[in-house]
């Protein structure tokens, strides 16, 4: 499998763009206690760029690399699901 490093690069950072717009987007327009469409959003792409640098990783070999984003994503993951507001909670810190 050839990888196409700018590719790969882009899309990570595009993963990551997709998700503060929709993290900036709960924080600024969801108000209420229920269902956060934008919230979600934005977990979806932290994980794809999670899961997308991990593959890059592995592709270029990067072993000890990959372990420790590995390690960081399910982190992320533990975190993002134990608090109360999600993402915007992660990010900002709230429990």
């Amino acid at each position: 499998m050839e990888i196409i490093l700018p590719t790969a690069l882009s899309s990570i950072e595009n993963c990551f763009r997709e998700a503060n717009n929709a993290a900036s987007n709960s924080y600024h327009f969801h108000q209420s206690d229920d269902f956060d469409e934008y919230n979600q959003i934005a977990c979806y792409y932290v994980e794809k760029a999670f899961i997308e640098t991990l593959i890059l990783l592995e592709q270029v070999r990067l072993t000890s690399t990959y372990q420790i984003i590995h390690t960081m994503f399910d982190l992320a993951k533990k975190d993002l699901t134990k608090k109360r507001n999600g993402l915007r909670g992660a990010i900002l810190g709230m429990d």
